[in-house]
């Protein structure tokens, strides 16, 4: 109020007395019965007044989605979001990254086709609306990031659709996995399935001696130990590491199947039964003078039959 009595009170003063309007006493009377009547302008309103945004502007962000809502898509979704999984079957992922992401609490699996490292391979656009979509572009660079089997990561990332099943196309934008491979807080059952012919463990070897496992972590090297029965050789090792992903085991060098745990570790052996090849001599002479039931000398051959005209027939 003296704020506004300072600004009004020489102007009216002023005015007055141009206008010969009496002495400046009674000038002065007549300034502050109009001040008084002017209403003081409240200091609270002017400080806490906040201007308005406009209702149209929304700031976008890339919201959380889990697998399963992921899951649930029954079309192609460009709208950008991120999930976390564990992934899994980096060893056919290829340059383009293609393999599996896995719920570590559900266990629910997706196919990813296509994840890059660089933010770079998913162009967004403002949508206005509060999201961005975006249009991903395999740069190639999954080797790069130096993923295995066990890592838990955050993928940003898009829906496709393809044999009626969603699948992810995105990015990391980082070169390292939330979780270390192994060192995650989840651990998960090893279930082995009843074999014929043939037994089956599966566990690790510490200091060439091979324990027996019922749980791994995921990214933990599990070693299956298969034991054909007499007649018998190993012919296939499966193991299912999701409800989408069953992979068939090789031998290593040494001849050692194993494989990386993931959320689900179902692993079924088949035995065959020992097929010996058969090899005809048509002439003694390439090995020497041998009869029925002799083997041959270097060789795991055996003489199993000798014709009139000189030709054996032997297995090994």
């Amino acid at each position: 109020m003296k704020r506004s009595k300072l600004f009004i009170l020489p102007a009216l003063i002023v005015a007055a007395s141009l206008a010969g309007c009496g002495d400046a006493s009674s000038a002065v009377s007549s300034v502050e019965s109009v001040v008084s009547s002017v209403a003081p302008v409240s200091s609270s309103t002017s400080s806490s007044y906040v201007p308005e945004e406009p209702s149209s502007f929304v700031i976008p962000e890339i919201k959380e989605a889990s697998i399963e809502d992921l899951l649930a898509k029954t079309a192609a979704d460009n709208t950008v979001v991120y999930v976390k999984g564990l992934v899994s079957d980096v060893a056919n992922g290829g340059d383009c990254g293609d393999v599996y992401l896995s719920d570590p609490v559900s266990k629910k699996q997706i196919y990813v086709y296509g994840l890059s490292l660089n933010d770079s391979s998913l162009a967004l656009t403002d949508t206005g609306t509060g999201s961005y979509t975006g249009v991903f572009t395999n740069d190639k660079t999954f080797k790069s990031i130096g993923l295995v089997d066990g890592d838990y990561i955050k993928m940003f990332c898009v829906v496709d659709y393809y044999n009626n099943a969603p699948q992810l196309k995105g990015y990391m934008g980082t070169a390292k996995p939330v979780v270390a491979a192994g060192k995650g807080t989840w651990s998960y059952n090893l279930t082995v399935n009843d074999a014929t012919n043939g037994t089956v463990k599966v566990g690790q070897t510490v200091n060439s001696v091979f324990t027996e496992a019922t749980t791994a972590k995921a990214g933990d090297v599990i070693e299956v130990k298969a034991t054909p029965a007499t007649g018998y050789d190993i012919d296939t090792v499966k193991v299912k590491l999701g409800d989408k992903l069953t992979s068939t085991i090789s031998a290593d060098k040494d001849g050692v199947y194993s494989f990386a745990a993931s959320v689900v570790n179902e692993v079924t052996v088949t035995f065959k039964e020992h097929v010996t090849a058969k090899v005809t001599v048509p002439n003694t002479n390439l090995i020497g003078d041998k009869a029925v039931g002799d083997s041959v000398s270097g060789t795991a051959m055996q003489v199993v039959y000798q014709g009139g005209s000189g030709e054996m027939v032997m297995f090994f």
